[in-house]
């Protein structure tokens, strides 16, 4: 949940529960609501809480690249504590985008781990990418 609207947490709110560890505006509205939880903790530790299994995980909803041709996508620029998330997950769902930049380290997850890959494509985030690579 990183603002914008979430229509789909009143619409689905008696099918699924959404966990941040981030409140601000929007999100603090829905949290305030009762249709999201607030885990007040620092990113630093976030890691910890999926690795020990603290914050249980349903579902990861993941970005990423495009299979490679052994079968493995990159979760490009969610290394912070996404993979924690994969691992912890019983079921992952991804978003391919197409200029997701690759990149190594833990960031890779095999194909055959994702329940569901869906196709995305963006152009504004083509300029952003190319924005970045420019400024590089």
């Amino acid at each position: 949940m990183w603002g914008g609207e979430q229509p789909y947490l009143e619409h689905h709110a008696s099918r699924f529960r959404v966990t941040t560890n981030f409140s601000f505006d929007k999100v603090g509205k829905k949290v305030s609501q009762g249709l999201a939880d607030y885990v007040p903790v620092s990113a630093s530790r976030v890691r910890r809480l999926f690795e020990e299994r603290l914050i249980a995980v349903d579902v990861a909803l993941v970005k990423v690249t495009h299979p490679n041709k052994q079968g493995f996508c990159s979760l490009g620029m969610g290394v912070d504590f996404t993979m924690e998330a994969v691992k912890a997950a019983t079921i992952v769902i991804a978003e391919v985008r197409e200029y997701m930049p690759w990149t190594e380290g833990d960031s890779l997850i095999h194909a055959d781990k994702i329940v569901s890959l869906r196709q995305h494509s963006v152009t504004q985030a083509k300029s952003l990418s190319q924005r970045m690579c420019i400024g590089m």
